[in-house]
């Protein structure tokens, strides 16, 4: 931090926790002078501060609240909560039990990809030219001092230079040996039992011939290692080297397993380069994801099952009636080649989340057995779409019964292969079939798939016929339809009523907690209006129903607890029931950003309470929750309802209800522990979101003031003057006067004197010998609080600091306060 602006970052740091500041880049005083200058704009949002939480939970919704767009300064909030409700259409009441939530785990979608089999991997095998100049090797045969041939192969071998015969003999022979093709005879001498004669630029063929100069016996006859073959003719030859070819074989991940219509294998190969004749596969054998074998290069795959991974092929190759003038490099390609054609069957996991059947009983509400008498149903049970691209004769089956609805027998639908976006539709007959609702009446559902060939273990199904570098796709939606036509009401005097508990969850002391210790203790609020409204089906069969009985609210620990305090009645007494006027909530209408915007106390609520003072008792006790409770009864004639009324209304409208609208306005009453505690007070840390530790500018000793003391002296003081264009607090005294929400700091033993400035707008002062104490003070740890009167304090709407801050200086002399040099 440089030294030359101390005094403006000083100031500000007291109230600016949490917000940024645009400063200028160059300011300075003149002698004498009053002068003062921007030192930025200030936009902070307490609003995350001041929340109950806005959405959904369970029947409890909370949002912003301006009726009517109010635009008064005052927060306020408003909750929705349905209390009693009995919806008169079945179908709706259907679609909200476990039935309909289990027939909806039986929908799904799964797409099977087969790939391609049709893969060629290259082999490279090279022949040695020692086991071509061994292909006229022999062993065995006789020798004696007249001429015969001895090599039982066809064709010859031709060798360069250098190539040696090694020969080992039994019996007698001696003296020389000598091998003649043609005209052209080598020579050895024969050394004990063994003779090496150098057959370079020579021929073996079946004409040449072998003969000892005396004696005979019998001899073995091989070409040593390194010899080089110079031309070969029409020769055969197994190679002794196998090959092996690995390939890999992936498959869609939900499938299990797979099964071969046609395909194979097939191993191949050319003879080197500059060779005539042939090469085959001999003894080929295949282990992993296959297992077969073959004494040629064609294996079948036909009915072979197999699953992702990868096959090892093994082959030996032979030469066949090759011939070369040339032995080159000996090398020589093949192909492994695998082609699948067909598949006869793939096993495929179904998804890990799918409900392949549904047995359920549902009970009826105790509300329906008391109102409903009977319910006629009409083609109802279970409906939806289908697609199966499988190819026909996949076909998968679905079940479902259901005796309440009149589905009495099971009955089973086909969803056949090779079809898109069918319907689905297991019904009841198409005529009328009435359920009398009784006290045991249970909604009861049946359904099932017959997937082809299903293994529940697994979870798997089997399709067959599938061809590859195809998708195919099976995709259900289901829903349990219930088509009913009409409903009677059963005539009802009004002496079953219901009981219900339910608890309002207003959380303040939550929200105050973050503020500051013991905080709730010390705020409740003004008001909490609350409005009830009671509504009916504006049908005309249903114009002499009434609802009567009491409603009470009050604060307890347990759902099931007693009150604590006393309760306050909202209709009628626990001893004394009364009428409960009938009349419609209003329409639901919010702005953009989900405030709601309806009037609900402009609309002639049924009802219409205040339950402050319940709430306040969980102000004082965190344990105490606020809790509605009632005990209501319907009188109602006995009368017919038709499916045609019902779809009159909007779905919002068609059940006997009771709805509660509560506002929730940030307006509270202040007091201290004691008459003599004039103010109470919130953490800063806990208003901005944050707090402040160690020094307040970071430093980590105290600052020398002799290094800046040309800078101080010519300030006589400074103002840090917040000009708000909006007041995010009002707070007024008990007799009404308005009062002001400040923020209080506190410089401890620092010897400067605390200082308050205005929330809503005003100046703080520091002297020059004050601001000299502060430097001088290490480390600096101001308190800072929000401070509140006691009387009313109320959040406003736009709670936020939104505003602009400015220095004032008075100053006697001339120098730069930063920027320049």
């Amino acid at each position: 931090m440089k030294e030359k602006f101390l005094i403006a970052v000083t100031i500000a740091a007291f109230v600016m926790l949490g917000c940024s500041l645009q400063l200028p880049e160059k300011v300075s005083v003149k002698t004498d002078a009053n002068y003062e200058f921007m030192l930025g704009k200030i936009d902070k949002s307490f609003g995350d501060r001041f929340d109950l939480g806005s959405g959904s939970s369970d029947s409890r919704k909370m949002y912003g609240y301006r009726p009517n767009g109010d635009t008064s300064t005052v927060k306020k909030m408003v909750t929705l909560k349905d209390f009693y409700d009995v919806d008169l259409d079945f179908a709706e009441f259907f679609k909200n039990t476990k039935i309909s939530d289990s027939v909806g785990k039986m929908s799904f979608s799964q797409e099977v990809s087969i790939p391609k089999f049709d893969k060629t991997d290259e082999l490279t095998q090279t022949v040695s030219q020692d086991a071509v100049a061994n292909v006229i090797a022999v062993s065995g045969k006789p020798i004696s001092s007249s001429p015969q041939t001895f090599v039982v192969v066809a064709g010859s071998v031709s060798y360069g230079s250098s190539a040696t015969a090694s020969i080992s003999f039994t019996g007698s022979p001696s003296g020389v040996v000598t091998l003649t093709t043609g005209s052209v005879s080598k020579t050895g001498s024969i050394s004990g039992s063994s003779a090496s004669i150098d057959i370079s630029n020579f021929t073996i063929d079946s004409s040449t011939t072998i003969k000892c100069a005396s004696g005979s016996g019998t001899f073995s006859l091989a070409v040593a290692p390194g010899a080089v073959v110079r031309a070969a003719s029409n020769i055969s030859l197994e190679l002794t080297t196998p090959v092996t070819q690995n390939i890999n074989i992936t498959m869609d991940p939900h499938v299990k397993e797979s099964t071969v219509g046609t395909g194979e294998i097939r191993i191949s190969a050319a003879a080197p380069r500059g060779w005539s004749g042939s090469i085959s596969v001999k003894n080929v054998n295949v282990t992993g994801a296959f297992s077969a074998n073959s004494s040629n290069g064609t294996i079948s795959l036909n009915n072979k099952t197999f699953s992702t991974g990868s096959i090892s092929v093994t082959a030996n190759y032979a030469l066949d009636n090759v011939s070369f003038s040339s032995f080159g490099d000996g090398k020589f390609t093949g192909n492994v080649k695998l082609k699948i054609d067909s598949l006869a069957s793939v096993v495929v996991t179904a998804p890990t989340d799918i409900e392949t059947s549904v047995d359920k009983e549902q009970d009826l509400s105790d509300e329906y057995k008391k109102i409903i008498e009977e319910v006629v149903f009409k083609k109802s049970g279970l409906k939806g779409k289908y697609t199966n691209t499988f190819p026909a004769g996949n076909n998968f089956k679905l079940k479902a019964k259901s005796n309440f609805i009149g589905l009495t027998s099971e009955e089973t639908q086909d969803l056949y292969g090779n079809t898109t976006n069918a319907d689905i539709a297991i019904l009841a007959a198409d005529v009328p079939y009435t359920q009398t609702i009784t006290s045991g009446s249970k909604v009861d559902f049946k359904a099932g798939w017959e997937l082809p060939n299903w293994n529940p273990v697994d979870k798997t199904y089997k399709v067959f016929n599938l061809i590859p570098e195809q998708k195919y796709k099976f995709s259900v939606e289901l829903e349990p339809e219930l088509n009913w036509t009409e409903v009677t009401i059963r005539a009802n005097d009004g002496l079953s009523p219901t009981d219900n508990v339910s608890k309002i969850n207003i959380d303040f002391p939550s929200m105050l907690a973050a503020l500051g210790s013991d905080l709730s203790k010390k705020f409740s609020l003004k008001k909490l209006p609350v409005y009830l409204f009671c509504e009916k089906p504006s049908i005309e069969a249903l114009n002499d129903i009434k609802l009567k009985g009491h409603i009470v609210a009050g604060v307890k620990v347990s759902d099931t607890g007693n009150f604590t305090k006393e309760p306050t009645n909202i209709l009628g007494t626990p001893t004394q029931d009364s009428e409960m006027p009938f009349a419609k909530m209003p329409d639901i209408i919010k702005n953009d950003n989900g405030v709601v915007l309806t009037n609900f106390a402009a609309t002639g609520a049924s009802v219409v309470s205040d339950l402050a003072e319940q709430l306040n008792h969980t102000f004082a006790d965190e344990n105490e929750k606020l809790y509605v409770k009632s005990k209501v009864a319907l009188t109602i004639p006995r009368t017919t309802i038709t499916k045609e009324q019902m779809d009159s209304l909007s779905k919002e409208h068609r059940a006997i209800s009771i709805k509660v609208a509560i506002e929730v306005p940030f307006d509270f009453k202040v007091k201290g522990n004691t008459p003599d505690e004039k103010a109470v007070y919130l953490n800063l840390g806990g208003l901005f979101g944050g707090s402040s530790e160690g020094d307040l500018f970071g430093r980590s000793e105290a600052t020398d003031i002799n290094n800046i003391q040309k800078y101080i002296s010519i300030i006589n003081s400074a103002k840090l003057v917040y000009k708000s264009k909006v007041a995010p607090f009002k707070s007024f005294a008990a007799d009404g006067t308005e009062t002001h929400v400040s923020i209080e700091v506190d410089f401890n033993s620092t010897g400067v004197d605390k200082k308050t400035f205005d929330f809503n707008g005003g100046p703080l002062v520091l002297t020059r010998s004050e601001f000299e104490a502060l430097m001088k003070t290490y480390p600096l740890k101001p308190s800072i609080k929000v401070k509140i009167p006691v009387g009313q304090f109320m959040i406003q709407q736009d709670v936020k600091m939104e505003g602009s801050l400015m220095l004032k200086v008075e100053s006697a002399g001339e120098i730069p306060i930063f920027g320049g040099n």
